[in-house]
């Protein structure tokens, strides 16, 4: 049950970090429609996900 317990943690921190940090990123590449916008929010959902990785 542990391992259920953190993951919920770390969906709860993914979720405010994509919030805080990749939302308007995603936003601005669906206005600009340009590889490098795309780039940009991809870069900083892998960021994320790094930072927040799921627990084994």
């Amino acid at each position: 049950m542990k391992i259920i317990s953190e993951l919920g943690v770390v969906l709860e921190q993914r979720e405010y970090a994509y919030r805080a940090e990749s939302d308007a990123l995603y936003m601005a590449w669906q206005y600009d429609q340009t590889p490098e916008a795309e780039q940009a929010w991809r870069d900083k959902v892998a960021e994320i996900k790094q930072r927040y990785p799921k627990p084994a």
